[in-house]
Parts: structure tokens; sequence; C-alpha cells
């Protein structure tokens, strides 16, 4: 059949890469896990996904409870949040951009950077979002594996900036599942390389070190 004779289907207005994607296998809400484990969600502990088990403190639900204007849309550039963040990290509020978690800002960097068909440059292993948001963008991921001890390749990753021509290459510090740490040396060194550096340090205050 031809294109104007071919049978249209939901998935006909899907762009093609994203039809060939494997889906994104999500961590199991309590409710999810209760009914499967056949248990009260008070007698599980999760452990996948770097949560809290003890639940935030009386205080937050305490300003949950007291704001002033919660049927209102809050302030979309989250200016509050911003001032706090930019006095708790020492940069200036204009260099702070707030997202819904990590993974709206990894998908917002790609989509602001990435053409269809780019390159980006991934050290596995290592967070799982990076792969999957460049396949959701179009993009291809050159992967650079780490060594035995989790560091990474610095001289592998120079080599996949000059032969691949990435457009950026995504770091975690420490670095998730591991926990590991990028010397100052290595994070220098990848710094010169021409391509756009983005270092994730999600969980940078559970490390012992400054940012």
């Amino acid at each position: 059949l031809s294109e104007a004779n071919r049978e249209l289907t939901g998935d006909s207005f899907i762009r093609p890469h994203l039809r060939k994607l494997s889906p994104y296998q999500p961590i199991l809400p309590f409710e999810v896990l209760s009914t499967r484990l056949g248990r009260k969600p008070e007698d599980i502990i999760k452990l996948d996904a770097n949560e809290n088990p003890y639940g935030p403190p009386p205080e937050v639900f305490e300003a949950l409870g007291s704001m002033k204007f919660p049927y209102i849309y809050p302030d979309p550039e989250s200016r509050r949040l911003r001032a706090a963040l930019a006095v708790d990290s020492g940069l200036e509020a204009d260099y702070i951009l707030a997202g819904c978690g990590a993974d709206e800002l990894i998908d917002l960097i790609m989509r602001c950077v990435l053409d269809p068909g780019d390159k980006i440059v991934d050290c596995p292993p290592t967070f799982t979002m990076y792969e999957f948001d460049a396949a959701v963008n179009g993009a291809h991921v050159i992967k650079v594996p780490r060594k035995p001890d989790f560091s990474l390749n610095v001289e592998l990753i120079a080599d996949a900036v000059e032969k691949e021509n990435p457009k950026c290459i995504f770091l975690t510090s420490p670095n998730n599942p591991d926990g590991s740490i990028i010397g100052d040396e290595d994070l220098i060194k990848i710094l010169k390389l021409p391509v756009l550096v983005v270092l994730d340090e999600a969980y940078i205050e559970f490390s012992g070190i400054e940012s």
C-alpha cells in the first residue's frame, strides 16, 4: 500500500523512533507492591529508589497544611525556592532552574541541546534516565564503560569526544548506583573537552564533600 492509502492507527502519528522504544520500567508504588506481595504497605521497606523510609518531618506537613493559596497554581518561576537555594549554594538565583526532580531537568537539557541524530556520552553503570531520555529525544548514546573500580575512563571519554563529536556528556557524582565520586583532576580534564558537561550531583549531600 502507498503511504496515502495505508490504514491509519493510533500509533501512526507517533514518531518512528518512539514506536521502537522499549518502555521505561518505573519503580512500583506501595499499593502495587502491597497487592503483589500480599502485605500491608506499613510492612514493606522500599530500598529501590533512594527514598526516605521515614517520611518528611512534622514541620513539612505543618507547612503544607498552612499554605494560603493551595488552589492556585504555584509560582512558575519558583522565586522563593530559587532564592533559598541561592543562599544555600552561593549561586545567584538567576543561575538556578527548579524542576520536578532530576528527570525533568535532564529531559529539558536534552530538548534544548539535542537535534534528532545528535550524540551524547554515557558512562555506565550509571543513572539510566540519561540513555532513556536520549532515546526519547532521538539522540544516539555513545557508551564509555567505567573502570572496574567504577571510576571514569577519562582517556576513552576523550577519544569518544574526538571521534564521535557528541553534543554533551552526562556525569553523576556520587554515581548511581555505586556511590563513586569523580575526582577534581578527572573532572577538570573532561571540562576541557569540546562538549557540554552535565554534572548530576543529586546525592552530593550524602557524600561528605562539597559540590
